[in-house]
């Protein structure tokens, strides 16, 4: 079987701390965790030694989940050269070598307004018409506004490289049509950045999630970046909802197959609501469906 983690995501507010999250993922058959945006690990932002416990190993962990002070931070993260010393610190303490960076939102606060509109009307199970004016507001907007946010990520992502050069970071695109990076803009900061070696980070729910808003097809963001790919973040969508077990939306999860790469990082999510044997059924279903 391939190594699998799971996401914090899915403890909710059962289990905070992170040493009875490892606790449990290594109970439930996992190799450890992956703390991601969204989710709550109370002792994460304070570093915590974790060679105390020999409880499974946090393989992935996002930056704005070592920036918070208890829970994930309602504000958008913001790339700050000087948060990186910090932020190495601490995830030098949690002895984990990959680094999610969020990649935020359209700069002017009228187009992230106007992305969480969309996404509310996408979670209550609308397909928005691509070709709508609603939907092509953030193709019009000025284009130095995203350069110059492009450049802001460029210049965080330089300085993450240059004190931590042997780091593997991965980029996360975000769900809401707002958010910075679309596959054409993602190609153009590659080309920026092409000398730091930062990857992709596949989540196929947020994919799903931002096909129904902008018509990207998850073929696109596969076809382009499965090359970089570090890892993926795996559930399903169906209706405008993530978090779902594998098979149980419209994820195509043979196209994944096809393009995730041996080495990439597996990490299941689902839903706090889900006993913890739906994560034993989605992982059997995830090895018939990745798997060869």
């Amino acid at each position: 079987m391939a190594e699998m983690h799971l996401a914090n995501i899915w403890f909710g507010r059962r289990a905070v701390a992170l040493t009875e999250q490892l606790q449990q993922a290594v109970h439930l058959g996992f190799e450890g965790i992956a703390l991601l945006s969204g989710g709550i690990s109370r002792g994460a932002e304070e570093g915590m030694e974790l060679r105390h416990t020999q409880a499974g190993t946090v393989i992935a962990v996002a930056a704005d989940q070592l920036l918070a002070p208890q829970a994930p931070s309602m504000e958008h993260f913001r790339w700050r050269e000087q948060d990186v010393p910090l932020l190495l610190k601490r995830l030098n303490k949690l002895q984990c070598q990959h680094l999610l960076i969020p990649s935020g939102f359209e700069a002017r606060p009228q187009a992230i307004e106007r992305g969480l509109e969309l996404l509310v009307r996408v979670r209550s199970g609308e397909r928005i018409d691509p070709k709508c004016a609603e939907a092509l507001y953030f193709a019009t907007l000025a284009p130095l506004e995203w350069e110059r946010q492009l450049m802001r990520l460029a210049a965080f992502l330089f300085a993450l490289r240059r004190q931590a050069p042997g780091l593997k970071v991965a980029l996360v695109p975000d769900p809401s049509p707002a958010g910075l990076l679309n596959p054409q803009r993602f190609a153009l900061l590659q080309e920026e950045i092409r000398a730091l070696k930062v990857g992709y980070w596949h989540d196929s729910g947020a994919i799903e999630t931002r096909a129904m808003a902008t018509g990207e097809e998850p073929g696109e963001w596969l076809d382009s970046f499965s090359n970089i790919m570090l890892g993926s973040t795996l559930h399903d969508f169906s209706g405008g909802t993530t978090l779902l077990p594998p098979g149980l939306g419209q994820v195509d999860w043979q196209l994944l197959r096809e393009y995730i790469p041996r080495a990439a990082i597996q990490v299941l999510t689902a839903a706090p609501s889900y006993p913890s044997e739906v994560l034993t059924e989605s992982r059997s279903e995830l090895e018939s469906h990745l798997q060869s």
